[in-house]
């Protein structure tokens, strides 16, 4: 009997689902539905309803599998809650069904095998998320209570929905595609169409879970990694329009559902404005519209005997039609307030009923867990008892067995002996037998003998008949004495035969009897020797099964000791691998300082301070309130904010270290900037040994000091970095840190480590030395001043040069003739050209600084746009410097090659290092510079003649030389051996020297490069 039900409920649900699964081709009912449904509320699950199910030719007709998959898709959907758990164990029912009709490849068959993976896809859905119901009908904020803010499940969630989905739309598709030429309306098409209103339902909500999943995840997730989930759900938009769109052209759905109609194109996931603009799709089921009351007629009785006026007359009817529409008003206003109260309460009861069945699930669950592990102990204690009660019964069975065989065997011999003495009478009876047989032959023989002494009586007493007629009567008296006597004899005979016979049959009977007895009897030894062989192999099995039992748990034991220890080490190694892993972090930071890449890098003092003073709080925190990674929690896995915490500081550790690089390349105290680089890298070094030691020796770990050889003196924490007294503070701070990094290195050649306090403290040194950094940066403010002195003097020391090689040239042309005039005014000309186009590039560069500080400056000043931008500013500064310098330097190599005390060689080296600083000034200005600029693309093309111009001076300067040469050309016609040899020394000799005089100054221009980079620095 099922609980919770009585019989004739039980009569009456078996009636409808009989009739809902009828053989009939047609649509199921949805009053047999509903019956089906009420009665999972009844029996509070679906026991009842799979009890009859069970009963129903699934296996022999199609048409009863295809209705029986539809029923259980609307009891799943809008029956009990407890339905879907208690589902799952009949998975094996659905599967074969399934298969069975999934040989039919056309009609029912295929259509049969997709439905059942349909719903075997949605009973594992709801197994895996219990809180969902079976109608899917959730709110977005019920679903993010259940799921919380875990990636990972929403992530699963949406894989589970799209798989779901496709099972929908591909079943959707298979049953439109078999309809043919069948139309909507007809008993046939209303079968095979109506399982695609749950699926509908189904497929709406799906689809706006997926919606909203989608829009969550990409605000959690880099949108690169769910390219796979938005091309999913791309396929699945197209699909699922189509399908509503055909199912909207079937007028058998036009009275039973509406169909929702999705948007024209897909959501954009990119962009989370849209998600506030999305609007759900509703399915909606109609109701059956209820016939309105009619208003209750109010009518008046008028006094007929008077007569009334019109007048009357007509303020009664408008006084009945006020009334009237009052009236209708009223009715109106309870209507919707009715209606609102039946809203709240349906609410509430829902409410109600689904905190209900939220409790009622979990009670369910909860005691279902209690009744499996008390199951499960109990099966365990009863294998045990069971066991030991089968060896028993094993023992005494098997002695039982030997007693009954050798019963058994006695029997047997018993009834050999008895089968032997039958056998003994029942020869002697046939020698009996033999012996009458010869007594008979004998009696016949007499009577013959006596039949024949009869006739020849007869001849005798024919022959003497006178004689021997008295004779003849005693002879007739005494022949029928003898025949009377012959007679009895021969009777008697008879009946000892017929006893013999009989004594035979009964012997024969007897040893049939016996026979078969003798027979059953072996019939039943061999059962016995069967029964016993079985029981001995089951004896042999059980104890073979005990001894692997035994084994098996041998083995689990092991394994699990195994894997405990395999658990422990992998323990070790994290902790081993998380701080090694930090240490070669810092290590790689520190190895980066003297990256080449890393030059380029910029960090204000006070960020890096920033930065120190965190990574100083953060390591303080560390070694208070963190627990070591070598403590394991009870359940046997580590501290995750621990892990966290490590790893997130050994990051910020990292920073300081690269910050620091940064704030050295931005200092303009070159000195100062390496001193807090090098105290940096010693600082790194000290913690990645400290780190060290952590990973390869956890236990030091648990102890709150280490072995120290890194003391920092008193001066550490009375140490400020005040701005005003920055040149006295850093003295202070770097005597402290070089004390403390001799110390550290003394420490290192021990293979000691310092303490985490220590090291806070050395941090808040590297500290208080950016702070003196910050000092020495108070000189930005007259930058703006400076770049336009700068500017301006470079202008008027190009002014001042072109000025002077025209004074050159008109003091050559007057002064000298010849080849000498000639080599004068190229050169002079080749300069004017290259004064006249570093001219022009100035005047672009001007241009294009106007042009940036007027777009980066805002509506802040120019001189706080070059403060702002002080590196840029110093290399805009450093360029016209050197530009001025350069036009300088022609002028005088011009001047000395014209006097002739100086080189041609000098006047192009003065020619490409000009032309070098205007580049310089080209640089500083692309890099603020907008990239389609138009004064830009003049400065580019100044840039260019400049260029151009330089190549001019340097190839005049060749041809002037080879001229020059060709004039003093050495004429060795005249020479004999001695003064030829004697030259050639001469010019090896000269040779040499100047090869020295090269290096010499190559080492020396080198030299001066460095310098003049540290002054431009400066």
């Amino acid at each position: 009997m099922l609980p919770n039900i009585t019989d004739k409920e039980y009569a009456q649900l078996t009636v409808s689902i009989g009739k809902a699964v009828s053989m009939i081709e047609s649509p199921v009912k949805e009053k047999h539905i509903r019956a089906a449904i009420i009665g999972t509320y009844h029996c509070r699950g679906g026991s009842a309803f799979w009890t009859v199910m069970l009963k129903q030719p699934l296996l022999e007709h199609r048409i009863v599998a295809w209705k029986f998959f539809y029923v259980l898709h609307k009891v799943l959907r809008e029956g009990f809650h407890l339905c879907l758990p208690g589902s799952i164990r009949h998975k094996d029912l659905l599967i074969n069904v399934g298969k069975l009709w999934g040989h039919l490849q056309e009609g029912y068959g295929k259509l049969i095998q997709l439905y059942c993976n349909l719903m075997l896809t949605k009973i594992d859905f709801h197994h895996r998320n219990p809180h969902i119901p079976g109608n899917l009908i959730m709110t977005g904020e019920e679903l993010e209570k259940i799921y919380g803010d875990d990636i990972n499940n929403y992530f699963q969630l949406s894989v589970e929905m799209f798989d779901y989905m496709d099972d929908i739309l591909i079943l959707q598709e298979a049953i439109i595609s078999s309809l043919n030429n069948v139309t909507s309306m007809t008993s046939t098409g209303q079968c095979r169409l109506a399982p695609l209103i749950p699926c509908i339902q189904d497929s709406n909500q799906l689809y706006d879970f997926s919606v909203k999943l989608l829009f969550k995840l990409h605000t959690l997730i880099q949108h690169d990694t769910l390219y796979g989930h938005r091309d999913r759900f791309q396929k699945q938009f197209i699909k699922l329009k189509e399908f509503y769109n055909k199912a909207r052209d079937y007028e058998y759905f036009a009275n039973l559902i509406k169909i929702p109609r999705l948007p024209k194109r897909l959501p954009n996931f990119l962009e989370l404005a849209e998600f506030r603009t999305y609007i759900p799709p509703v399915v909606v089921i109609p109701e059956p519209e209820l016939e309105p009351e009619e208003p209750v007629r109010e009518e008046v009785l008028l006094d007929v005997t008077a007569e009334p006026s019109n007048q009357q007359n007509n303020d009664l009817h408008d006084l009945i039609r006020e009334r009237n529409a009052l009236i209708h008003d009223l009715q109106t206003e309870i209507a919707r307030l009715n209606a609102q109260i039946n809203q709240l309460i349906s609410d509430t009861r829902t409410k109600t009923e689904a905190m209900q069945i939220q409790f009622e699930e979990l009670q369910a669950r909860l005691s279902d867990t209690e009744q499996e592990l008390e199951k499960e102990q109990k099966k365990k204690k009863d294998m045990e008892d069971n066991l030991i009660v089968s060896q028993k019964e094993i023992a005494t069975k098997t002695e039982e067995l030997e007693k009954k065989s050798v019963m058994q065997e006695e029997k047997f011999q018993r009834l050999k002996e008895l089968y032997t003495n039958i056998r003994d009478e029942h020869v002697n009876l046939l020698r009996q037998k033999a012996e009458v047989d010869k007594q008979l032959a004998l009696a016949v023989k007499e009577k013959a003998q006596l039949e024949e002494g009869q006739r020849l009586a007869d001849n005798k007493n024919q022959q003497a008949s006178a004689d021997l007629s008295v004779k003849y009567e005693a002879l007739l008296k005494e022949m029928a004495d003898m025949k009377s006597n012959h007679s009895d004899i021969n009777s008697k005979l008879l009946l000892e035969i017929q006893e013999l016979r009989n004594q035979c049959e009964e012997a024969r009977e007897e040893k049939m009897t016996l026979v078969e007895k003798v027979n059953c009897l072996k019939n039943e030894k061999n059962i016995v020797q069967n029964e016993v062989s079985v029981l001995v192999t089951q004896r042999d099995e059980l104890e073979k099964k005990l001894k692997e039992s035994i084994m098996i748990c041998e083995q689990i034991k092991d394994c699990v000791e195994i894997e405990q220890k395999e658990r422990n080490t992998l323990i070790s190694r994290l902790n081993a691998t998380l701080l090694q892993s930090a240490a070669d972090s810092i290590r790689k930071a520190i190895h980066e300082l003297d990256e080449p890449a890393a030059s380029g890098t910029t960090c204000s003092p006070d960020y890096f301070r920033k930065t120190a003073d965190e990574a100083c709080d953060r390591l303080e925190s560390l070694g208070q309130n963190t627990l070591p990674l070598s403590v394991v929690k009870e359940e046997g896995d580590i501290s995750l904010d621990s892990c966290k915490e490590i790893i997130s500081c050994s990051q910020l550790l990292c920073s300081v270290i690269a910050h620091a690089k940064g704030t050295s390349n931005t200092s303009t105290n070159i000195e100062l900037g390496e001193r807090l680089q090098e105290h940096v890298r010693v600082w790194g070094t000290t913690l990645a040994l400290t780190l060290d030691q952590l990973a390869f020796n956890p236990s030091s770990s648990n102890k709150t000091e280490f072995h120290t050889s890194f003391h920092p003196s008193s001066s550490n924490s009375s140490t400020t970095a005040n701005a005003s007294t920055s040149s006295s503070g850093e003295g202070d701070v770097s005597r402290a840190f070089v004390t403390n990094s001799n110390s550290e290195q003394n420490g290192n050649r021990n293979n000691e480590t310092c303490s985490i306090q220590d090291l806070v403290k050395q941090l808040k040194v590297l500290s208080e030395l950016a702070g003196g950094l910050m000092a020495s940066d108070v000189g930005l403010d007259a930058l703006g001043d400076q770049v336009e002195d700068e500017m301006a003097g470079m202008d008027r020391a190009i002014e001042e040069a072109a000025k002077k090689i025209d004074g050159l040239l008109s003091a050559s042309r007057t002064a000298d003739s010849g080849i000498k005039l000639e080599v004068n005014e190229k050169i002079l000309d080749a300069c004017t050209t290259l004064m006249k186009a570093i001219r022009e590039l100035v005047q672009a560069a001007r241009s294009v600084q106007a042009e940036i500080v007027a777009e980066g400056k805002g509506s802040a000043t120019a001189k706080e746009f070059y403060k702002r931008n002080h590196q840029w500013t110093e290399g805009l500064i450093s360029a016209a410097k050197a530009v001025a310098l350069g036009a300088k330097l022609l002028v005088s190599a011009a001047d000395e090659s014209l006097q002739g005390s100086g080189k041609f060689e000098a006047l192009m080296v003065a020619a490409q290092e000009i032309a070098a600083c205007s580049v310089r000034l080209v640089v500083a200005s692309r890099v603020k510079a907008q990239r389609g600029s138009v004064r830009l693309q003049a400065l580019k093309n100044a840039s260019v003649g400049v260029g151009q111009a330089t190549g001019a001076v340097v190839a005049a300067v060749k041809s002037c030389t080879q001229m020059v040469e060709a004039a003093l050309d050495l004429d060795v016609s005249a020479l004999n051996l001695h003064q030829a040899k004697k030259l050639e020394m001469e010019s090896q000799v000269r040779l040499i020297e100047l090869e020295q005089a090269l290096s010499l100054e190559r080492l020396k221009l080198a030299s001066l490069r460095r310098q003049h980079y540290q002054l431009a620095g400066e």
